[in-house]
């Protein structure tokens, strides 16, 4: 009597283990397909905003150059180079992100600066345009829906 028990207790923790090592492996299946998506995704968006030529003349005709897109913490990020020495005025930052926003609305633009005084740093953060200084800082910031 006492053997049926202890056969039936260890019955009961064998598909107790079993029940939560199947568990675990639907977990794990459910990880691999969203990492796969994911993947999908980061190629699919990368393909999906390229720029057109107009927009990369225009680019370049600030003084700017077109750096990589990635996707960051879910943000869709394209970078724009802005070369040490490069004069360009956080109002005309403004403008060309307004173009950007009104041609890509999902595409958030970084500009990139090597060097970035305290003033323009203050304002860049105030209208909420993403930037990066190098090895040093980055704000994302994601465009406001109308």
């Amino acid at each position: 009597m006492e053997n049926n028990k202890e056969f039936s207790y260890f019955i009961e923790i064998l598909e107790k283990q079993s029940q939560r090592i199947d568990n675990i492996e639907q977990l794990l299946k459910l990880l691999l397909v969203n990492n796969v998506l994911n993947d999908i995704d980061r190629l699919h968006l990368v393909e999906e905003y390229q720029l057109d030529e107009e927009m990369k003349e225009f680019i370049l005709q600030q003084g700017l150059s077109v750096g990589e897109f990635k996707v960051q913490n879910g943000i869709r990020v394209l970078n724009i180079n802005v070369p040490e020495g490069c004069k360009i005025s956080v109002s005309k930052i403004i403008a060309l992100r307004r173009t950007f926003v009104s041609s890509y609305p999902e595409l958030v633009v970084c500009f990139n600066f090597i060097t970035l005084h305290g003033a323009q740093r203050k304002r860049l953060l105030e209208e909420q345009i993403a930037f990066c200084v190098k090895n040093k800082e980055i704000h994302l910031f994601q465009n406001k829906r109308k």
